[in-house]
């Protein structure tokens, strides 16, 4: 587990170069990136990687790529990754019943992943993001929220990151999650 943790590392800080680099050696980059998240996304997916100790870890070095990635050129990749996040937990959740992760493990998983969500989102765009899919990851979130029985960071970050991204947009769909944000903002549980 360490040699992945030590290649999420490594990744994340040639991203994180990266973004002070212009032309050719950073388009040569972006030819690396679809197959550098797809094995980093791999591992933040893991129980193998919950259970070294590792997850916050490459949960950051995730994070990091994707902040600093060339995201103007990589529009296409970055929805994919959205898409392909959302999936993971949407499957997740529904298995929830199956699981041998108890209620600690799962709520790791969800954050890390969710916090992944974040900055994708941010970088995938307003434009990039339809109504049916700002609709769909609302609904996510709600849903973390009363599968866990509490506002959960996992949520929080799904939620930031479409407010920050789609401004305006955002408003006809105040109403199905405004209360949870209170709740959050006044730390408490909210049923």
């Amino acid at each position: 587990m360490q040699i992945r943790q030590f290649i999420a590392t490594a990744w994340h800080t040639v991203f994180e170069a990266s973004a002070q680099l212009n032309g050719t050696t950073r388009s040569v980059l972006n030819t690396y990136f679809a197959q550098c998240m797809n094995g980093m996304l791999n591992c933040l997916f893991s129980e193998e990687t919950l259970a070294s100790g590792t997850l916050l870890s490459i949960s950051n070095s995730v994070n990091t790529v994707l902040e600093s990635c060339d995201h103007e050129n990589l529009k296409s990749e970055l929805f994919t990754i959205c898409e392909f996040i959302y999936n993971k937990v949407t499957e997740f959740n529904n298995a929830s019943q199956t699981s041998t992760l108890n209620m600690e493990q799962r709520e790791l998983f969800i954050n890390n992943w969710c916090s992944s969500l974040q900055p994708c989102l941010v970088r995938v765009g307003s434009e990039g993001i339809t109504d049916q899919m700002l609709s769909l990851f609302i609904d996510l979130a709600i849903n973390i929220f009363q599968m866990y029985g509490k506002v959960m960071n996992g949520g929080l970050f799904i939620l930031h990151g479409l407010i920050t991204t789609v401004d305006h947009r955002i408003t006809p769909f105040l109403h199905k999650f405004i209360d949870y944000i209170v709740c959050s903002m006044r730390m408490e549980n909210c049923d």
